[in-house]
Parts: C-alpha cells; structure tokens; sequence
C-alpha cells in the first residue's frame, strides 16, 4: 500500500496509541491522514514474537485502564470481553507443585 504523498496529519507508528488516534481521525472524516510504521504488522510493543521451533512469547503487554467512556468504548470494541472463563491449565494437562 502506497502513502500519499501529502497529508493533513501523518500519524507515526501502528501501536495502540497510533491505532487509537487513526481510528479517531477515521470517525472525524474531517482531515486526510495516513498512518505509517516501521513493522509489518499493527501492534507496537503490544506484539507476540513466534521462533522458529513456534514458542510464542509476548513483548511489551500494555496494562489498559481508564475512566473515559470514549477509551473504554474503544477498547471494548477492539478487543471485547470474554463471555466465558478461560481454563487456567488445558484440558488434560496436571497441576503439580513445586518441589515435589
């Protein structure tokens, strides 16, 4: 995807910060914008690093909390709440305490 060569706000990284602000700019459609990032994919430091064996590691979680409806509106759109409680340990998986 190309950028446009001129723009009323250029918003610089695809975190949560600059997600937040595009999706702002979007709702607004009142200025041209584009949102550019060094990486390939949108997150920032909120990301999962996967190596080559496809061990998962999270990088840089970001704690969210806010008193202001417009934030939380947004997060809960992105990344709504589970309706249902997540197992702590995988079906078939044991609980052992350490040390034995």
């Amino acid at each position: 995807m190309s950028v446009p060569k001129q723009v009323d706000v250029l918003v610089i990284g695809a975190g949560p910060t600059g997600l937040g602000a595009a999706k702002r700019l979007n709702q607004l459609n009142s200025a041209s914008w584009a949102l550019i990032d060094s990486a390939d994919e949108a997150g920032g430091l909120a990301s999962t690093d996967v190596t080559p064996e496809g061990f998962l590691f999270d990088v840089g979680g970001h704690v969210i909390f806010s008193h202001y409806k417009y934030f939380d509106d947004t997060i809960e759109e992105a990344l709504p709440r589970v309706s249902h409680p997540l197992p702590i340990l995988p079906p078939g998986y044991s609980l052992f305490v350490l040390p034995l």
